[in-house]
């Protein structure tokens, strides 16, 4: 039985070594940058702020003229004009030549496609780079990047079939359920479709969509933690990788079941610690901020008025970098827990198979 509290002490040693022994700003910069494109960044910030609609105290009340008893016709509502103008830009749209509408949105989609697909290469390579880079204790991103060319190569042409695989199959369901939906009359305006029918015909899609989800999330934590282990110390292309894992797993069923476990309970705690050390940056960063902004309001008062669209320029030519980079600074709060948690999958899966714990070969 494999131990987890040495595998996980010796997680956190490692991740404290890793990042604080000692601490070098560009080091952690760098692998910063590594952890995010490898896609192994725990943690971050949602900045977006949501706004609902405005607060409507009750209703409007209609105005009329005592004298006459009429009623004075309503003055529109703002979301009523709101609509009408949104239904005014579609009915422009569909008014307009088609033959410059459709090309753009096909250009769109297939831009968005693209960019989508270079990620998907480029963070394909980068779970190599981080791997080697927590196991040698380096930052470095050149050297790995070429060295990883076919590893990194194989998991990015298993990744884009089987996201496609996924999305038709995702598609797929959802057709089947909108079609039976409406074989049964759950669209009619006749009247209220029967709740029985409707909930027999999207229970079952919901049990094989969660199901989908569940082998897409398992198969994920194999490959992410331990056939790319394989794939590093042999040299091997994933599928020639993932039947030694599989097989590896299959002989210590319960200690993988048990490292799942293990692994959730985990991730549940690291969120819980970096949800608190995200308040607190947050919170330390508001004096300084109200103090900065303080600064550039006294000097828009000093700057005469012919110059107040240079001097917001030059100040945002000045801010955005510096507010990019303490959100890129809040992001790496999460690198100690990244490097903990791939630590950890290299250990255990090292405790199974002695040969691929790569610690002892670095």
């Amino acid at each position: 039985m494999v131990k987890f509290s040495q595998i996980i002490e010796g997680s956190i040693e490692w991740a404290v070594t890793v990042c604080f022994r000692p601490f070098e700003a560009k080091k952690w910069l760098i692998f910063i940058f590594v952890a995010f494109m490898a896609g192994a960044l725990s943690g971050g910030f949602n900045l977006n702020n949501h706004s609902g609609p405005p607060f409507d105290d009750g209703q409007k009340q209609q105005p009329y003229d005592d004298s006459s008893e009429v009623k004075v016709p309503p003055v529109p509502d703002k979301d009523m004009q709101d609509a009408q103008s949104f239904r005014d830009f579609v009915n422009n749209i569909k008014k307009s030549d088609k033959r410059i509408l459709i090309p753009l949105i096909v250009l769109g989609i297939s831009f968005l496609a693209g960019v989508i697909i270079l990620f998907m290469w480029l963070s394909s390579r980068f779970m190599f780079v981080f791997l080697e880079g927590v196991i040698k204790n380096d930052a470095s991103v050149k050297e790995p990047f070429k060295k990883n060319k076919q590893s990194g190569n194989s998991l990015f042409k298993f990744y884009l079939i089987f996201s496609g695989a996924m999305l038709l199959l995702i598609a797929l369901i959802i057709s089947l359920t909108i079609a039976v939906l409406m074989k049964a009359g759950a669209f009619d305006q006749k009247g209220p479709p029967d709740a029985g029918l409707i909930l027999f015909t999207v229970v079952p899609c919901a049990v094989v969509f969660l199901c989908l989800v569940f082998f897409a999330a398992i198969l994920g934590l194999i490959i992410r933690d331990f056939v790319l282990i394989i794939m590093y110390k042999d040299g091997l292309a994933l599928m020639q990788a993932l039947p030694k894992a599989l097989s590896i797993l299959a002989r210590y069923k319960k200690d993988f079941i048990a490292y799942i476990f293990v692994l959730m309970g985990l991730g549940i705690l690291s969120w819980m610690i970096q949800g608190v050390l995200g308040m607190v940056a947050v919170f330390s960063l508001l004096f300084p901020s109200g103090i900065i902004g303080g600064i550039c309001y006294l000097l828009y008062l000093v700057v005469p008025a012919p110059f107040h669209t240079a001097y917001f320029i030059i100040l945002g030519v000045i801010l955005v970098p510096l507010l990019l980079f303490v959100f890129y600074c809040l992001m790496g709060l999460g690198l100690p827990f990244s490097i903990f948690f791939r630590s950890l999958s290299i250990k255990f899966f090292g405790s199974l198979e002695k040969r691929y714990n790569l610690f002892l070969y670095s």
